[in-house]
């Protein structure tokens, strides 16, 4: 292997190159749970538009006029 093509790798193989919800050391840094606790209050919000078949609701569609 070429030293360049072993730079290459060593660069696509750097954390920094992971995808964000594939790299555990960066969800799980301190200064990342308030972005964790909006995504999992976003979750329920959200489950309802991903079945086939029903119409996701948000919170204008149930409040009272």
């Amino acid at each position: 292997m070429s030293e360049l093509t072993e730079r290459l790798r060593a660069i696509l193989e750097s954390p920094a190159y992971r995808l964000a919800f594939e790299d555990e050391d960066l969800l799980q840094q301190d200064d990342l749970r308030p972005m964790r606790l909006q995504l999992e209050l976003l979750k329920p919000e959200r489950a309802p538009s991903r079945r086939p078949g029903t119409r996701g609701r948000s919170y204008a569609d149930t409040a009272p006029a």
